[in-house]
């Protein structure tokens, strides 16, 4: 079922104007993709391959010879890398800043929505600290738990339970999304993440808010995808929200406070 998800943001990919590929990337960390604009996703990686027998990716090398559609419908196909380069597609088409976007400190909106709340995380991010300490009661759920991370199967359990989840985009790649919808009814869910398209289709699924990253400056946002920044370092690029409803977003980059964090 949920790879028809991904099918179904081909269809929303092609409901734009083609593009032709300037540049594609499937980099370590993240894969890139120039078209219209600088369009990014996770590197999805099969965790039973050995990395040697791992799926290739079909027309390496000739990659710019397509178009941003003919490259979107890799979003569709099993090999994981071939997803993330399709996904970094369908983003280099729709991730644009538009007048339905808000710019601002999300994160910073949920401490002061949910604060002593019970806050779920779908995918080890760099800033759960961060939530913890305003969190009532805090657990990440992860695919290769670490440290106290519930696996998928403990995970149920807890995100019935939860007021709020932030749901990674990896969900989108590993099939994964539509049964954390399934299983978090009541709770305010935010996806965020790079891999992410800033599209009405995603609310409608069931997502209250997507936070992702636009371009702002194709040249340097595509040094920084391609050397291996982490996702808060990435320069010409600025966080954006789509929600349901229009939140009121502390004027504020939360990436610059994880970064900060992390140092």
């Amino acid at each position: 079922m949920e790879s028809n998800l991904r099918k179904q943001l081909y269809q929303v990919a092609l409901s734009y104007p083609d593009e032709k590929i300037v540049k594609a990337v499937c980099g370590v960390f993240m894969s890139a993709v120039l078209s219209k604009t600088v369009g990014v996703a996770y590197t999805l990686r099969d965790p039973q391959e050995i990395p040697h027998l791992c799926a290739e990716i079909a027309e390496a090398g000739r990659l710019t010879e397509m178009s941003a559609h003919q490259l979107a419908k890799y979003v569709t196909h099993e090999a994981t890398l071939e997803r993330s380069l399709g996904m970094a597609a369908v983003n280099s088409l729709i991730n644009e800043n538009n007048d339905k976007l808000q710019s601002g400190d999300v994160l910073g909106w949920m401490q002061k929505t949910f604060s002593g709340a019970k806050v779920g995380m779908v995918g080890h991010f760099p800033f759960a600290p961060e939530i913890k300490s305003w969190a009532g009661e805090f657990k990440i759920v992860e695919k290769q738990p670490v440290e106290d991370d519930l696996s998928e199967e403990e995970g149920g359990e807890w995100l019935k339970q939860c007021d709020a989840v932030i749901i990674t985009g990896v969900t989108i790649l590993n099939d994964s999304l539509m049964d954390v919808i399934e299983k978090s009814p009541k709770a305010w869910k935010l996806m965020l993440g790079p891999t992410i398209p800033m599209h009405q289709h995603m609310l409608d699924i069931g997502i209250d808010a997507v936070a992702g990253i636009v371009c702002s400056d194709a040249d340097t946002y595509w040094k920084s995808v391609v050397e291996g920044a982490i996702v808060p370092r990435y320069r010409g690029s600025k966080p954006m929200v789509l929600a349901k409803e229009k939140l009121d977003l502390p004027d504020a980059d939360f990436r610059t406070r994880i970064v900060n964090n992390i140092l």
